[in-house]
């Protein structure tokens, strides 16, 4: 997570595409994450970055 201050810098951007990269590299074939949901800019983020929503995941606290 890029804190408020550091927004808009394109630090995330630039993570996101080593993240991309080094998967590659590597050979992996599948990149998933998991966000909470109230994490709406993320979402957004994620979105513009070509991730697609393919589930959700259900969790509780005992």
């Amino acid at each position: 997570m890029v804190d408020e201050f550091n927004r808009s810098h394109s630090y995330g951007q630039q993570l996101f595409q080593w993240l991309i990269e080094y998967a590659r590299n590597h050979e992996c074939e599948h990149l998933s994450l998991d966000s909470g949901v109230q994490r709406f800019a993320a979402h957004r983020f994620y979105l513009m970055q070509r991730m697609s929503i393919t589930s959700h995941h259900f969790s509780m606290e005992l």
